[in-house]
C-alpha cells in the first residue's frame, strides 16, 4: 500500500478556525502517534500513523470520521492481517493526542487537573482532581510527581506490584509506585483526560481568594483555587 502527503480517505474539512489545543492535538498526533503499538514494522506503523493523523484531523473539524471506532474501522481494514486490537488501539492512540495536546497547549507555569471516568482503574482513581504543573521538556527542575510535560509516557514502564495497602511496595499517594502522571493517557485504554486550570485574576487579591475558598470548603463546596499535590 502506498501513502503520500495529502492522500486521505476523509474528504474535504470543512472550513473552520482551530483552536490552540486542536492544533497541537494534531501536531502530537503526527509526533508521537502509535508509539504504543507493539510488534509491527516500522512501515506499518508510519502508515498506521497516518491513519490517526487523518482522523484526529477529522475530530478537530467536527467531521463524523473523528472518531476512534471510525478510526479502528480503518485500522482494520488496512491492517486485518497483523491480529490486533483495532479498537483499543483507536481509542488509545487517539486519547493520546488530545491529552498531548492539552498539555502542549499550556504555558510553562500553567496548571492542570486529572480527570478520571467514573469507573477508572484504581491508578487513575489516585490522580482524580490532582493538579499538577506544566513544564518545559528540558525544565532542569522538573518532578516526575508534581509535574508533566510534553511526551511525558509510561510507556515501558513497569506497573506496581499491587492495588492494596497490604502489598509490598504499595505508595498510598500513587497506588503503583512505578507509575507516574503522564501527559497523555496513563496507561493503554485510559479514559482520564486533563483539564486547564484558568489562571487567577490579578485584580483579585490573594487575601479575598483565600478567605471566599474557605467559606466554600465550610460548606462542602468547590474552593475557586485548587490545591496543589504535595510532594
Amino acid at each position: 500500500m502506498d501513502v503520500w502527503v495529502g492522500k486521505s480517505n476523509i474528504g474535504r474539512a470543512p472550513e473552520k478556525a482551530l483552536t490552540r489545543a486542536e492544533m497541537k492535538t494534531i501536531e502530537m498526533a503526527e509526533v508521537f502517534g502509535m508509539r504504543s503499538v507493539e510488534d509491527v514494522s516500522g512501515a506499518d506503523r508510519a502508515q498506521m500513523k497516518a491513519l490517526l493523523v487523518e482522523h484526529v484531523k477529522a475530530d478537530a473539524f467536527g467531521m463524523k470520521q473523528g472518531t476512534h471506532r471510525a478510526l479502528a474501522s480503518a485500522l482494520f481494514a488496512e491492517f486485518a492481517v497483523l491480529n490486533l486490537d483495532f479498537e483499543e488501539i483507536a481509542a488509545t492512540e487517539m486519547g493520546e493526542a488530545r491529552n498531548q495536546g492539552m498539555i502542549a497547549a499550556q504555558e510553562p507555569g500553567a496548571h492542570v487537573r486529572w480527570r478520571d471516568a467514573c469507573d477508572g482503574c484504581p491508578s487513575c482513581t489516585a490522580l482524580n482532581g490532582k493538579t499538577f504543573r506544566v513544564v518545559a521538556p528540558d525544565s532542569p527542575d522538573r518532578n516526575a510527581r508534581t509535574d508533566v510535560w510534553v511526551g511525558k509516557s509510561n510507556i515501558g514502564c513497569v506497573p506496581g506490584p499491587g492495588y492494596g495497602p497490604d502489598d509490598e511496595g504499595y505508595d498510598q499517594a500513587w497506588a503503583q509506585p512505578h507509575w507516574f502522571p503522564a501527559a497523555g493517557l496513563q496507561h493503554v485504554g485510559c479514559r482520564g483526560n486533563w483539564s486547564a486550570i484558568p489562571k487567577a485574576d490579578p485584580r483579585v487579591s490573594p487575601e479575598f481568594v483565600e478567605w471566599m475558598d474557605e467559606i466554600l470548603r465550610k460548606h462542602h463546596l468547590k474552593p475557586t483555587s485548587p490545591r496543589k499535590i504535595e510532594e
